[in-house]
């Protein structure tokens, strides 16, 4: 059984623990994948102003609430599809780390 010091394991492991650690499981993300959203706090900020704009244009201005839900789910589908291409980056990256440990080895 492997000891965890740290937060690391160690000593010998399974097959599975071996496949796992080689991919990249477990270790923390290089810095170059981590979100770009959350590394800019004033894009964030801007996004949320145009947000509030928007939500007081949709209520005040044309006062249709419909439109302020079709933004809405409109901003919700391009989070989702930026959040699936982040995902397929990540799991793309962990394979080539993946590889690149087999040919180490």
């Amino acid at each position: 059984m492997a000891k965890v010091i740290d937060g690391r394991r160690q000593g010998g492991g399974t097959e599975v623990e071996t496949l796992f650690t080689a991919a990249g499981v477990g270790r923390p993300m290089p810095s170059s994948m981590a979100d770009p959203i959350l590394q800019r706090p004033t894009l964030a900020w801007l996004l949320s102003g145009v947000a509030v704009v928007l939500i007081a244009y949709t209520i005040f201005v044309r006062q249709e609430i419909f439109l302020l839900v079709w933004f809405g789910l409109s901003a919700f589908v391009v989070f989702l599809a930026y959040r699936f291409v982040r995902a397929v980056e990540r799991i793309a990256a962990a394979i080539e780390r993946s590889v690149e440990a087999e040919k180490a080895e």
